[in-house]
């Protein structure tokens, strides 16, 4: 009787303290579970952050070295260009000779040809113009001066919304305004248009340039077999992801430019 009384009192035991023996282990095994998920989150947060610093000081060295080239090549070669220039229109006023004379001229000519265009790479480089409002007011200024040496009026609209500050990587910057250029010696070249209506907008898929003459039009398929003007915009803008789209007629013609800044957040679409 006694074993068997022994026996049943260790029965009893067991089941009694087995279940709450296996609910120790059990929850002492979710909670180091639970500590190793939480300390392998942690470790891959922290490679996240790193590989992150790692990027943005990248991005920084990057940004430190095209205003470095940027301040060097305005410094050293815009300053040497300017020289020549002055110094040809100086020796102009001082030559007889008429092929001399032209020669000369030809070197002045040259040399504010390379003076713009130092400047329009100079700004491309530097990392304070990468913002949208920085693009829009250089295109701007572009277009004013430019279309003005052809007696060809220029209206500008741009809505309230791109005036705020907005991020805007230098190749997106360059290649949105070389299109522009283009549009822009389009219509001086083939349109024969009095003004240019010039409307900045955002849009669903970023922003929208368009830019309206009131020239005399032009046959698509012609100018797409015979030139090149529209097939560089339409490869310039596909190369920043946006796109270039036109439509003429008797009244004109328009080009759309539509890109994304790098960032949208400040940017609410136009209605």
């Amino acid at each position: 009787m006694l074993e068997k009384g022994g026996v049943i009192y260790w029965v009893i035991i067991v089941a009694f303290f087995m279940p709450l023996l296996l609910s120790v282990i059990l929850i002492w095994g979710f909670r180091r579970f639970q500590r190793n998920k939480h300390q392998s989150e942690l470790e891959k947060r922290d490679l996240l952050l790193r590989q992150q610093e790692l990027i943005i000081d990248k991005q920084k060295a990057i940004e430190l070295e095209r205003s470095r080239i940027a301040s060097e090549m305005h410094d050293d070669i815009g300053s040497g260009l300017t020289t020549i220039k002055y110094l040809s229109d100086r020796a102009i006023s001082h030559v007889q000779n008429p092929d001399d004379r032209r020669q000369i001229e030809k070197i002045a000519s040259q040399s504010s040809d390379l003076v713009r265009s130092m400047s329009e790479i100079i700004w491309a480089m530097n990392s304070r113009f990468d913002t949208l409002d920085s693009l829009l007011a250089y295109i701007r200024h572009y277009a004013s001066g430019y279309l003005d040496e052809y007696n060809i009026e220029l209206g500008w609209t741009q809505s309230d919304d791109l005036l705020q500050v907005c991020s805007l990587n230098g190749v997106t910057r360059r290649n949105v305004f070389l299109a522009f250029k283009e549009c822009l010696h389009n219509v001086v070249k083939h349109a024969h248009a009095s003004k240019v209506t010039v409307l900045a907008q955002s849009s669903d898929n970023g922003v929208r340039i368009c830019i309206h003459d009131n020239g005399q039009g032009f046959d698509p398929e012609l100018v797409r077999s015979h030139g090149n003007g529209i097939y560089n915009m339409q490869k310039r803008m596909e190369q920043i992801g946006g796109e270039a789209s036109f439509s003429t007629s008797k009244e004109g013609t328009q080009v759309s430019l539509i890109f994304k800044p790098d960032d949208m957040t400040s940017i609410v679409p136009h209605a």
